[in-house]
């Protein structure tokens, strides 16, 4: 079953991520990640959010989306945005349709 990771990003208004920037292409061919959106103008429709980007990545499974994210090449790439990005981030995974 597919499993997301839904990631809002809060920028402390620097360009300081480039480094983890570039390292993102490689891990994601290398886990399997697919990037649905990337959307760095979101519109809050409910409750206000401060976000100023908005990632969402498939997987193939919710054991694939946590290997991406605790894996050490993702780690290292993850300490070039420390300090320059917030990022709220939820694994979910698809359930089927509601109701059904």
């Amino acid at each position: 079953m597919s499993a997301y990771i839904l990631g809002f990003v809060k920028s402390d208004g620097s360009d300081s991520v480039g480094e983890y920037i570039r390292r993102l292409p490689a891990l994601h061919e290398k886990y399997g990640a697919e990037l649905i959106c990337y959307d760095n103008k979101p519109t809050a429709l409910e409750e206000q959010d401060d976000s100023d980007v908005v990632v969402l990545l498939k997987f193939a499974d919710r054991e694939s989306a946590r290997s991406y994210w605790n894996s050490p090449e993702y780690q290292a790439a993850r300490k070039f945005r420390l300090g320059h990005r917030t990022v709220k981030a939820v694994l979910i995974e698809s359930q089927g349709q509601l109701g059904g």
